[in-house]
Order: C-alpha cells, then sequence, then structure tokens
C-alpha cells in the first residue's frame, strides 16, 4: 500500500504555470472595468454597454457547464483537457480584444473575447481544488489551492493598476459631456492596448503551448492513499447517463447546495469589484481634493483589496493545511467579510477615503481566509466523486447566484447609487455567515486517508512480523 503513492517534483512546475494562466485571465477581467471609458470612447458605445460586457462574459460559463460535467462524468474530458480549454479560450480572449481595436467597428470582437474570457474563467474557477486533489498530498492540498488563487489575485492588482496607470482619461470642460474622450487621446489609448494586449497574447500562446506539450490528467502514481483508493472506485463505475443524472442529483444535497451558496456570493462580490466598486470610487473621489487622477485612485484602493486578498490566499492556504480547521475558518473568514463590508458601507457614507482603502483592503484578506477552507469542505463532502464533476457543477451553481446579485447590485446602483448597494453586499455577506455556521460537513476523504494509513500500518507490521518469525525458524 505504501508503494502505491508518489510525489512528482513537476507538479510545481505545473503549479506555476498555472498561476500564470490565472494572472492574465483575472488581469483582463480587472482590468476592462477599470477603463471602460476608453472603451466608450473609442468604440462610440455607451458605459452601460461595456459594463454589460463584463456581466454578460459570464453567460457562456452557464450554458457551458452541463456539457462540460456530462464530459468529465464519461472522462471525455479531465484535468489536461479543461487546463488547455481555458489556455486556449485565454488565448483567443486576447486575439479577438487585440484585433477589435483595429478598427471601431469592431467592437463585437471585443464582446466575442469577452466571451471567450468569461468561459475560461469559470474554468479556471473549478481547477484549483481539482488540481490540488489529483497531484498533492493531503497535507499540501491547502497551499496548492491557495497559490492558485494567489494568481487570480495578482492579476486583480495588475488590472486594477496597469492599465489606468498607462491610459489617458476623459476631457470635461463647460461645455461638453466628461464621459467624451479627446479624439487625440484615444489615438494613443489605443496604440498603448494593442500593444498591452499583444503582449498578453503572447504569453497566452506560450502557456497554450506548455499545457499541450506536458500536462497529464493525473500522475502515473497517485499522491496520496485516499486519492489512489479513488481511482480504483473510479475506474470500476459503470458510466451511463441514467447515472450521470442520478449522481448529479446526490451531488447537490443541502450542504453542497449551502457551499455552493457562498461561494455564489463570494462570485457576487468579484463580479462587483469589476464592474460597480471601481465606479462607486470614482463617484466619492470627485467630490474630495485628491491631487491623483480618481480612475488612478480607484485602481489604487481595488489593487489594495487584490494585494490583501493575495496575501490572504496564503495565509488561509497555510491555516487549512496546518489545523484542518475547514468549517470554524471558512465561518471566521464570512464574519470578518461581513464586519468590514459594514466598515465600507459607514466609510462610504461619510466620504471617508482613508476608511474606504482599509475597509477595502480588510476586506479582501477576509474573503480569502474563508474561500480556501470551503473548498476544502466541497472536497471532503463528495470524496470519492471524480473533482472535475464536482468542481464544473459548482462553477456554473455558483456563477448562476453570483451574476444574479450582481445584477441585482447594478440596479440598486442605477437607482439609488453608492450606499444601498454597499447595505446590499453587507446582506448578501450574512447570508454567507449563516451558511457557513449552518453546513454540516462531512469529512469523507480525511476518514478515507486515516483508515488506509492505519491498513498500511497493520500490513507493514504483519510483514514484518512474519518475516521475524520466518527468520527464527517459527
Amino acid at each position: 500500500m505504501t508503494n502505491a503513492t508518489h510525489l512528482y517534483k513537476r507538479r510545481w512546475v505545473f503549479l506555476c504555470v498555472l498561476i500564470v494562466l490565472q494572472l492574465i485571465c483575472s488581469y483582463n477581467f480587472a482590468g476592462f472595468g477599470q477603463i471602460n471609458d476608453v472603451y466608450a470612447g473609442y468604440f462610440k458605445v455607451t458605459y452601460a454597454q461595456t459594463d454589460w460586457m463584463t456581466i454578460a462574459s459570464f453567460a457562456g460559463v452557464v450554458l457551458i457547464s452541463p456539457f462540460l460535467a456530462a464530459l468529465s462524468y464519461f472522462h471525455v474530458v479531465a484535468l489536461r483537457n479543461l487546463i488547455i480549454t481555458a489556455a486556449v479560450c485565454v488565448l483567443f480572449a486576447f486575439l479577438c480584444i487585440s484585433t477589435s481595436l483595429v478598427q471601431p467597428l469592431l467592437f463585437p470582437l471585443l464582446v466575442i473575447g469577452q466571451l471567450f474570457n468569461g468561459c475560461a474563467g469559470a474554468i479556471l474557477v473549478s481547477i484549483p481544488s481539482i488540481f490540488a486533489a489529483l497531484w498533492f498530498p493531503d497535507s499540501q492540498i491547502g497551499t496548492a489551492i491557495s497559490l492558485n488563487m494567489f494568481g487570480i489575485s495578482v492579476g486583480n492588482v495588475l488590472g486594477f493598476i496597469v492599465p489606468v496607470t498607462v491610459l489617458h482619461y476623459p476631457v470635461s470642460d463647460n461645455t461638453t459631456n466628461s464621459t467624451l474622450i479627446n479624439n487625440a487621446r484615444i489615438v494613443q489609448d489605443r496604440v498603448v492596448l494593442l500593444e498591452m494586449y499583444f503582449s498578453f497574447l503572447s504569453v497566452a500562446i506560450a502557456v497554450a503551448v506548455f499545457f499541450v506539450a506536458f500536462l497529464t490528467d493525473k500522475p502515473p502514481q497517485p499522491p496520496s492513499l485516499c486519492q489512489a483508493a479513488k481511482r480504483d472506485i473510479v475506474d470500476k463505475t459503470k458510466r451511463t447517463f441514467y447515472g450521470f443524472l442520478r449522481d448529479t442529483w446526490a451531488l447537490f444535497s443541502l450542504n453542497y447546495a449551502m457551499l455552493a451558496l457562498i461561494f455564489g456570493i463570494i462570485f457576487h462580490i468579484n463580479a462587483w469589484q469589476y464592474t460597480m466598486m471601481g465606479e462607486m470610487i470614482r463617484f466619492i473621489a470627485h467630490t474630495q481634493q485628491i491631487a491623483i487622477p480618481p480612475d488612478v485612485f480607484g485602481g489604487l484602493i481595488m489593487a489594495s483589496t487584490a494585494v490583501s486578498g493575495a496575501v490572504g490566499s496564503v495565509v488561509s492556504g497555510k491555516i487549512v493545511d496546518t489545523y484542518k480547521r475547514f468549517k470554524l475558518q471558512a465561518f471566521v473568514g464570512a464574519l470578518a467579510a461581513c464586519l468590514f463590508s459594514v466598515g465600507l458601507t459607514l466609510a462610504f457614507y461619510f466620504r471617508s477615503i482613508l476608511a474606504i482603502a482599509l475597509s477595502n483592503a480588510m476586506f479582501g484578506f477576509a474573503v480569502r481566509i474563508c474561500i480556501v477552507p470551503v473548498y476544502e469542505l466541497v472536497l471532503e463532502q463528495t470524496y470519492p466523486t471524480d473533482e472535475s464533476f464536482v468542481s464544473i457543477w459548482l462553477s456554473g451553481a455558483q456563477t448562476v447566484i453570483g451574476v444574479a446579485a450582481a445584477e441585482v447590485g447594478r440596479i440598486i446602483y442605477d437607482a439609488a447609487k453608492v450606499l444601498p448597494v454597499t447595505i446590499f453586499q453587507t446582506c448578501a455577506l450574512f447570508l454567507a455567515l449563516v451558511l457557513a455556521a449552518a453546513v454540516k460537513p462531512k469529512y469523507n476523504r480525511r476518514a478515507q486517508q486515516q483508515a488506509l494509513e492505519t491498513q498500511s500500518i497493520l500490513e507493514e507490521n504483519t510483514r514484518l512480523v512474519t518475516e521475524n518469525d520466518t527468520r527464527n525458524g517459527f
């Protein structure tokens, strides 16, 4: 039994390249929302159209999730194909966006590019738990998940800062609408955007080629005893359409539904950050005496959220691997996120720039502390069900919940501006807190691992006793 497992050093190389893929995908999401005024000026479209593209990019997720879940169930699609599909989607996203900047009439290509990026993002959300479970031992799963999410946070940091730093801003005066951009500046921004997106396109091509050439669905030998046992179960299970429907129905238990709701609320927070947060900060910044442009200022505040989220991901992974108190950690993280959301609401009410920045930063840290153990809870509860099947359904469910909540937030913001939106967010996080307290985790994987380790020790002791008896002539 002890010889049935092995750890491969190349898992760290795969993880590093996967972090790069997460980074460039999240960069596109975060950066797009920050410079929607540039797109609005170049393509001669409204802010609502550019904003809707960010949300609409998630529509493909809802459509492809059942299809991908079925393919993973019948073993047509596994980890390798999922990651390669995500990499190719990111590649086409940057290709379409870059091509759209050739001239304003190609605005539909920008929409298609965002749809590709949305599909890639949806797949990549499901990858951390799948990749960690297949390639890493139980003592490193939390770290592997957190490092995957670290890539997302770093991409957000760059997306919030880089575009608003290198591009120009709308020209406002007493006779023109402040949303219009000077034609000369549009030309300059177009060149900068072309250089930026073609650079990321080059990285996306390199990442896709790497995964096609080297990545496998799983290591030759599993990283843990429970993963070895799961392989035997999965390989021997007969795959039928009825079985797909049965396992899907069984998957959506009350606990799994509550965990999906928590994920959906966090996803809603991310969508809210991508679209409305920049507008809200700029709205407040315009009323204050700030030395730097409101766009740059908004990007810096949101980048502080992403930086703290990156730190929170690493810290959360270490806590998960060390203490394995998944439910307690998820509850504490949700409680902290809810409290900092209250602080953010008060900061917007009093229009305190410093309080907005601090609340945003601490909020990003708390959300990551919460989400990593929720990934672990999903893996524990659904063991020995195939991780790809579980995570794809989770990705689809959270996207539906998150986009619906984000659109409610957009309606509230358009009608009543800042404060009602932050109150709505706080209520959503309070619901996540209640769900984190109510969920009843089942530690199926941990129990199996402990049983197999005990069995392995007994087998080894029996072998030693037998060898000793044979040596002594008994």
